[in-house]
């Protein structure tokens, strides 16, 4: 079998710079494209990868806040799904959005053109507008998928204390002693040192404790309490009370309380425990209220003894590692915090199969990817790298039963972000999967200077924007600003924050739950790459990847970008063979429903055209969008389909069906070269 495969990968320069001025916060965004580069040298169909461009769409509100009466900016940043860089297009391209209010009812619609691979645009808020969540959803024909951002309506007041209180931990129980910091700084810049803290913690409505503290020259304070050995309901809050002069402001946080249950997820790192071999295995928790829950526990047998033990490390997310015998049952009980009572099961150890595991929280960039496998069984194994549905490398490997082996991967520089990594046995089912993450070729900086040091309303305030390159080269970007009241910032919760552009780009389009979404890609955290690895562990992407159904739906047109009705759509699920057939209406649009999460090879197929395969992969519960543009068919193409004899059509039909029942996918036959003169007079004629 050949693995052999051909793509094309772009590099993105990304980063983010933001500056205080008085205030106000200005945040930098900025994209910059690089050069197209091959990874294998056979030359293949394009279209088996991806075919029409795909894109992705990025969209940001200037704030997360708004009064009736404001103006609300939101921006689109449209990036290729395979390279990130920015769309090439004219100013007649337009996305469509649409703000859905608290109800989902649609309270505002429009266009936007495209310059520069962004889109922008306002909506004056009404001054009777309700307040509540509301949702901005921005799509285009070419893009995965739409993307949205919410934001909330609401009157406030701006604060003038930029505060964020912080515990220790995201989980307390009863008689366990809770640690609070507080961090505040003035809204006009400054620290408030010295400023009194008046700190007040209830529980079920009862005062368990109140004191006072100062803030100290880093803009810190800090109050720890231990919470009732007896708790009801366990509503808790803390309150603190900041007085600085004369501003008197009240920072409050719910006290993170759990009690007798809480949400637990366990996600084996390849899908599977296998008996015999080294398992890890990630786990998540969550409050009833859907927060992360920090935890420490033991994993014990059927007989109580201890086999491991973990700790979570950040939003509510651990793992630990044991090999687990054959016929075994495990469970996992929690230690930290005190009351909780449930015993949670691991899923059930399987006598024969694969495990995959990362040797490195994250890959860095330049360095090849690198993963240890091992198996149950002696025999030929085949290891791919995917991303957003395309195979970017492949390794075939023969594994010794028992002996888990690193293997190293040779990928572009360019590659970077979430990577898929499957393992499938020699019958090509897939066995293993996990997600890594690659750090992005380059690192892009972003200066930006304001002229003044201070201002005052009503002054013009003038910026300097510089881009340089990880060499400190100076270098072209496309940069976004926004200018925001920081105060107004600090009124979400940091963990709720947006995330920036580099984030939205490599990571939120392949994770759910993205929270605390600053951490990731902070090389100056220490804690970043476990955080990274923490988050990709726990997506559970096998059972997210192949449970559940989902939608396939598009839209085929010719090379002059013209609709085209009737043609033959078919998606196979490479891992069971099932094939489903569309046949595209008079708008050129087909669509399956309730399709089976996993990874599709779908074809398009007219008479007069060529034919377009390409892969897809759907998730439960969510819709992807997939388009065909269709070239002409060559002559000799022509000549090929018409002269190839009805028995032969039917017994190749024949062979790929019966070949896609067994999980594989059978390209149609390639098109002789030449076709002799004597037998152009001998092909059938139709019409």
């Amino acid at each position: 079998m050949k693995f052999a495969r051909f793509f094309k990968l772009n590099h993105l320069l990304q980063s983010v710079a933001a500056v205080s001025i008085g205030g106000f916060f200005i945040a930098a965004g900025f994209v910059l494209g690089g050069e197209v580069r091959r990874f294998a040298a056979p030359t293949q169909n394009s279209a088996e990868f991806g075919g029409v461009e795909r894109y992705l769409v990025h969209v940001s509100t200037d704030k997360p806040v708004y009064r009736t009466g404001e103006r609300l900016y939101v921006r689109g940043v449209l990036l290729r799904a395979g390279g990130h860089t920015p769309m090439t297009t004219s100013l007649s391209e337009t996305v469509s959005f649409e703000i859905k209010g608290p109800k989902g009812d649609t309270v505002a619609s429009g266009a936007s053109a495209i310059i520069d691979s962004v889109a922008g645009f306002f909506w004056d808020i009404p001054a009777g507008q309700a307040g509540g969540e509301y949702t901005v959803r921005i799509s285009h024909p070419a893009a995965d998928g739409r993307a949205e951002r919410k934001f909330d309506i609401r009157a406030y007041r701006a604060p003038r204390l930029k505060s964020q209180i912080v515990f220790v931990r995201d989980g307390y129980g009863p008689g366990d002693m809770v640690a609070a910091n507080l961090h505040v700084e003035r809204a006009e810049g400054g620290i408030p040192a010295g400023a009194k803290v008046s700190v007040s913690a209830r529980v079920d409505g009862e005062e368990i404790w109140k004191g006072t503290t100062t803030v100290d020259s880093s803009g810190n304070a800090g109050a720890s309490f231990r919470l009732p050995a007896a708790i009801a309901r366990g509503e808790g809050v803390i309150a603190m009370v900041i007085e600085d002069g004369g501003t008197v402001e009240t920072a409050t946080k719910t006290i993170p309380i759990l009690l007798q249950t809480l949400d637990l997820g366990i996600y084996p790192e390849g899908g599977d425990l296998i008996a015999g071999l080294p398992n890890r295995v990630y786990v998540v928790g969550r409050t009833p209220a859907h927060k992360p829950a920090d935890m420490a526990g033991v994993v014990v047998n059927a007989a109580g003894k201890e086999v491991a033990t973990f700790h979570t490390e950040h939003e509510g997310r651990g793992r630990f590692s044991f090999v687990p015998a054959k016929g075994e049952a495990y469970s996992l009980r929690i230690t930290q915090p005190a009351g909780i009572k449930t015993v949670f099961a691991l899923p059930a150890v399987k006598a024969y199969g694969v495990v995959i595991s990362s040797t490195s929280d994250i890959t860095p960039r330049l360095k090849d990817v690198v993963v240890r496998v091992g198996a149950t069984s002696d025999g030929s194994y085949l290891i791919v790298l995917s991303q957003r549905g395309k195979e970017l490398a492949l390794k075939p490997v023969s594994l010794r039963a028992n002996q888990p082996t690193d293997f190293t991967l040779a990928v572009p520089k360019s590659l970077d972000g979430v990577i898929v990594v499957t393992v499938y046995d020699d019958r090509m089912s897939p066995m293993a999967e996990r997600l890594i993450f690659r750090q992005p070729e380059h690192k892009l900086k972003v200066q930006v200077v304001p002229d003044r040091t201070d201002y005052v309303p009503g002054d013009k305030v003038t910026l300097r924007v510089k881009t340089i390159d990880d060499t400190g080269k100076p270098v072209s970007a496309m940069v976004g600003l926004t200018v925001t009241d920081s105060s107004v910032l600090e009124m979400i919760e940091k963990r709720e924050q947006a995330p920036s552009l580099p984030v939205m780009v490599l990571l939120e389009n392949e994770v759910q739950n993205l929270a605390d979404a600053h951490v990731y890609l902070d090389e100056t955290n220490p804690k970043a790459p476990l955080a990274t690895d923490l988050l990709l562990g726990t997506q559970g992407w096998r059972r997210f990847a192949t449970a559940g159904t989902g939608s396939l739906n598009g839209s085929v047109t010719d090379a002059s970008n013209a609709r085209v009705p009737g043609v033959t759509v078919r998606a196979m699920n490479i891992a069971t063979g099932e094939v489903l057939t569309a046949v595209t209406n008079e708008s050129g649009a087909y669509a399956f429903t309730n399709v089976k999460a996993g990874t599709y090879r779908m074809s398009a197929s007219l008479p007069g055209f060529q034919t377009m395969t390409l892969g897809s992969q759907v998730a439960h519960d969510r819709s992807v969008r997939q388009d065909f543009r269709l070239a002409v068919a060559t002559l000799n193409e022509l000549m090929f389909a018409a002269a190839a004899p009805e028995g032969r059509r039917g017994q190749q039909q024949g062979q790929q069906g019966q070949q896609g029942q067994q999980g594989r996918f059978v390209p149609p036959p390639a098109a002789p070269a030449v076709v002799a003169g004597n037998r152009v007079r001998d092909l059938p004629l139709n019409g």
